[in-house]
């Protein structure tokens, strides 16, 4: 028999190795009160404990994390994803179980076994009065640290992913429309209900007194979702604007003072959804908004039965960053196909040199005017149809644009490009002053929906279809 025997020198280089870890454990978890409350009061958690007792241990566990440092609540997850995830011993013991024997009592075992044990933290926390705010935040902070960490382990940052994974889909439970509450912001609303929204509007900011007052008034509506937990707590907003026709540019939105001053909301017929926010970083991936949007919709049937048609006024966010790159060549997508090659000859460009077209096209991007794009007009409306309509990610084929993936998976179809929808800097930066309605057909929207979802099929309007 062979004995595979270590140098004495590599003996103790792997004995000094461990006691080094060891002391540094030893001496993280005596001045990291988080990990010390996560192994005092949920490493080898009793059982039989009451629920009462388990809620008090997770009052005990938030009131650690909110005095810890960052550092320490970094330190202190990582140990909770080390000390409590799935028992892998545990599950593979169960999956060999059913295996031999298929019946209830061992798909039961192996849905136990592959509940992480620090579901029992955050099942007691969630029946605290002031536990889902802190999932919230908890999530949200998770989110930080997997930025600041994603260059460092790769076992600790997947830890730390499968945490917030799980957090996720304890929030989806917690936040479903059952849950929820819509609310409509007028200006009579408590003030800081209004700062909270106003002071994180994504889309449009808001620029005083007066424009937050006409966002709220007559043919304007704000609505917004909270939730019995987080009382005055607003978890995402949309804005509405109550027109008689779709919109094709958002000055006429939002600095309109005719519809503010005339109240009659009873000769419009269309409703534009010009700009929605998720207020809460916590609840990121969580689909709020496509609950928000029907209920609105549903809403505002009723109030208005004149309100026959729903369409947006959405930005196109990433397509001059995107259209940049293919000019550069950093893109699998061909930008200069045959008819782009035809429109370019049609304004005067020879295409002999096409490094010297590009370069062209690049000045004029980066000169940031709307006078200047005007030559290239036909080219940017060209280009940005089949961003929208074409442009896919690689991963599942869907738009690779994030607004319009949204409102597809919604039941939208992709209804209008509005040239010089939006010429703010911001909508400069985001598309070249384009913006571009999503129109809903709202008994047509769960079959456009079910279409781009499982086929991948984009449902677009006769303008769009002249564009392409």
């Amino acid at each position: 028999m062979k004995l595979n025997i270590l140098p004495m020198k590599t003996n103790l280089l792997v004995l000094k190795k461990n006691i080094i870890n060891q002391l540094s454990f030893y001496s993280l978890s005596s001045s990291n009160t988080l990990i010390q409350v996560i192994s005092n009061e949920w490493l080898n958690l009793n059982e039989e404990l009451s629920i009462d007792k388990k809620i008090n241990k997770g009052k005990i566990f938030i009131s650690a994390y909110n005095e810890s440092k960052d550092y320490d609540k970094i330190e202190g997850l990582k140990f909770l994803v080390q000390k409590m995830s799935t028992n892998h011993e545990l599950l593979n013991n169960a999956i060999k179980n059913y295996q031999r024997i298929s019946n209830v009592n061992t798909i039961r075992d192996i849905y136990i076994a592959s509940t992480p044990e620090y579901a029992k933290l955050f099942h007691a926390i969630s029946n605290l009065s002031e536990g889902v705010r802190f999932l919230c935040e908890l999530r949200a902070d998770i989110h930080r640290m997997i930025k600041i960490m994603s260059k460092q382990s790769s076992g600790e940052l997947a830890g730390l992913v499968r945490l917030d994974n799980f957090l996720k889909e304890k929030l989806i439970s917690i936040f479903s429309l059952s849950n929820l509450s819509l609310q409509r912001i007028t200006w009579n609303s408590p003030a800081s209900l209004l700062q909270k929204i106003t002071s994180k509007e994504a889309v449009h900011p808001v620029k005083g007194l007066l424009d937050i007052e006409r966002r709220v008034s007559s043919n304007r509506r704000c609505f917004i979702f909270t939730h019995s937990a987080m009382p005055n707590e607003p978890l995402i907003v949309v804005y509405v604007a109550l027109m008689k026709k779709i919109a094709n540019n958002i000055k006429e939105i939002v600095n309109d003072v005719e519809d503010y001053i005339d109240k009659n909301e009873n000769d419009k017929t269309t409703a534009i959804y010009y700009s929605i926010s998720s207020l809460q970083p916590g609840l990121k991936g969580i689909d709020l908004g496509n609950l928000l949007i029907k209920s609105v919709v549903n809403e505002l049937e009723k109030e208005l039965p004149n309100i026959v048609e729903h369409s947006t006024l959405s930005p196109i966010p990433g397509f001059r960053h995107w259209l940049i790159r293919c000019i550069h060549g950093n893109s699998n997508f061909e930008l200069f196909d045959i008819k782009s090659c035809n429109i370019l000859k049609e304004i005067g460009f020879d295409l002999s040199n096409i490094n010297e077209v590009k370069k062209i096209i690049y000045e004029e991007i980066e000169s940031d005017s709307v006078e200047r794009y005007e030559k290239l007009k036909k080219f940017f409306m060209y280009t940005c149809a089949r961003y929208l309509c074409h442009a896919k990610e690689l991963k599942n084929n869907f738009a690779l644009n994030p607004v319009a993936h949204f409102h597809l998976s919604n039941g939208a179809k992709i209804y209008r490009i509005n040239w010089k929808g939006n010429t703010s800097g911001r909508g400069i930066q985001q598309s070249l002053g384009m913006m571009v309605n999503y129109f809903y057909d709202t008994s047509k929207v769960h079959q456009t929906s079910s279409k781009y979802l499982n086929e991948k099929e984009i449902l677009i309007s006769d303008d769009i279809k002249g564009l392409l």
